[in-house]
C-alpha cells in the first residue's frame, strides 16, 4: 500500500520528475515489448502523468478502506484490490462531466533482493 500511496503522493503534488522515476521500470518494459526506441517512448505509451495534467479529471481521495493485498504466483506478484470488489482501486480519477472513472491498476512483482518493483 505504501508503493501506492507514493504514486498517489506523486500525482497529487503533479510531481512529473517523481512519478516518472517510479513508472521506469514499467516503461522500459512496455519499450521493449512495443519494440520502442526507449524508456522515453515507453512513457509516452502508457500515458505516464496524462491524468495529472488534464484540468477535466479530479484525483479522489486515496482509498484504503476494504483493500488487501493480492499475492499470487508462488509470492512473486503482487496488487492491491478491493476485498469484496477486485475491480476497486486505491487511486482514481473522476470526470464527474463524462461520469467516467479512470482507475489507476498495478502489479508488482519481487525482485531477487525482495523489494517490490511496479510492472505493467
Amino acid at each position: 500500500m505504501m508503493a501506492y500511496k507514493e504514486i498517489y503522493d506523486a500525482l497529487a503534488s503533479k510531481d512529473k520528475k517523481k512519478l516518472f522515476s517510479l513508472y521506469d521500470t514499467r516503461a522500459s518494459e512496455v519499450a521493449t515489448a512495443y519494440h520502442l526506441a526507449d524508456v522515453n517512448e515507453g512513457h509516452r505509451k502508457i500515458s505516464t502523468g496524462q491524468d495529472m495534467n488534464n484540468s477535466d479529471l479530479e484525483l479522489y481521495t486515496f482509498w484504503e478502506k476494504n483493500m488487501i493485498l493480492d499475492i499470487y504466483a508462488n509470492g512473486k506478484l503482487a496488487r492491491i484490490i478491493g476485498n469484496t470488489a477486485p475491480t476497486i482501486q486505491p487511486i482514481i480519477y473522476l470526470d464527474r462531466d463524462a461520469g467516467l472513472l479512470h482507475k489507476h491498476k498495478f502489479g508488482f512483482y519481487k525482485s531477487v533482493d525482495g523489494k517490490w518493483i511496479l510492472i505493467r
